[in-house]
């Protein structure tokens, strides 16, 4: 009897342990054979486009990604270091991490980032604090932003059926490019050239919107619980701003200026930035969105003959409203203005558009 309840005891563990290990060999299957290791490939992301520049981040990043299966959500990369080495990325063995595999179970992946050290976490959301404005001499962003560190990856989502291939992040500075261009349409009889000065981009006074140009906030990217993209929002520092942006003066004469494939750009005062050097060309202010009001361009136009002799002086302002204001993350923002006729008109357009290395004014604008 003994016997007989000692091989049945025997045959039953034999049983559980076939199974459990037939369980474990399935997962292995399932997940190295029948799967892949998930990986992961970088860019600056010229926001709206959905593509990169070609050319890779080229620096380390912690990554974040989550796995839902139906309503359950696992973290499956919890802020893991993926480390830039022989022009690839990895992240396995790094700080001691493991591979992580696509689960073809899955219904859904997450996956987001970061660079930089400037970053605090509390759950899906990631704040840098005193993020300043800044000055900018080319346009060209890997050299007007080379110390900006502090980057963030657009989401990447994958669904049911899942894609295996490598999650390509799309890192975006948090700042948007502002410039501003001059240009005629004739010169009137007897006038040689037009002189700009004392020109100031001004928000307009308006309840419940921004009444300054902030030289610091602080910036949040709030990833979603559910499917969507990321939003950004600005907190404004307070005691520390300046009333409009300024730009230098400007000399519209013979081709420099005429059509606005010649226009001029309006340079940055060196009393605002401190360069005695160069005058630089392009602010990066705070990505202010609809917080941002209608802006005022103000300016002195002075009329000068062949000789110099100064003819007429005015003033003149174009109101730009808050829709072309907004100063989203990644996007430049070119403002171009137009004088024309005998009365020295100043009309208004603009151009926005993700940034790209020296940026296209070679258009003529049909909205006049």
């Amino acid at each position: 009897m003994a016997t007989k309840f000692y091989n049945i005891f025997w045959a039953m563990m034999l049983l559980f342990l076939t199974n459990a290990c037939s369980n474990d060999t399935d997962a292995v299957v399932e997940e190295v054979v029948s799967g892949k290791a998930i990986s992961f490939s970088s860019g600056i992301a010229e926001q709206g486009q959905g593509t990169t520049r070609g050319t890779t981040l080229g620096k380390d990043f912690i990554v974040y990604g989550y796995k839902y299966t139906g309503a359950s959500e696992a973290e499956i990369f919890p802020g893991c270091t993926v480390e830039y080495q022989d022009n690839a990325y990895n992240y396995i063995g790094v700080n001691g991490q493991t591979v992580r595999y696509w689960d073809v179970k899955a219904t859904e992946y997450r996956f987001w980032a970061t660079t930089g050290n400037g970053w605090t976490r509390t759950g899906k959301t990631f704040t840098v604090n005193d993020h300043p404005l800044l000055i900018g001499k080319t346009g060209i962003v890997a050299t007007d932003l080379s110390n900006d560190a502090n980057l963030y990856a657009s989401v990447v989502q994958r669904e049911s059926p899942i894609d295996t291939k490598t999650v390509s992040l799309e890192f975006n500075h948090a700042y948007s490019q502002v410039s501003v261009y001059f240009y005629y349409e004739a010169m009137q009889p007897g006038v040689a050239k037009l002189r700009i000065n004392n020109v100031k981009f001004t928000p307009v006074a308006t309840p419940g919107k921004a009444d300054k140009i902030y030289n610091k906030g602080k910036i949040q990217v709030q990833y979603p619980a559910a499917a969507g993209q990321e939003v950004i929002s600005v907190v404004g520092d307070n005691t520390d701003t300046r009333p409009c942006l300024e730009f230098a003066d400007v000399t519209l004469t013979g081709e420099d200026g005429h059509g606005v494939s010649h226009a001029v750009q309006a340079e940055i005062p060196d009393q605002v930035t401190g360069d005695d050097s160069q005058h630089n060309k392009f602010y990066y202010p705070l990505p202010m969105s609809d917080q941002n009001p209608d802006f005022v361009l103000s300016m002195s136009l002075s009329v000068l003959d062949a000789d110099g002799t100064e003819l007429l002086t005015e003033v003149r302002t174009a109101t730009i409203p808050a829709s072309y204001m907004h100063w989203n993350p990644n996007y430049a923002y070119r403002y171009f203005f137009k004088i024309s006729g005998p009365s020295l008109m100043l009309q208004y357009d603009v151009k926005i558009a993700p940034w790209t290395y020296g940026g296209s004014q070679n258009e003529e604008w049909e909205n006049w």
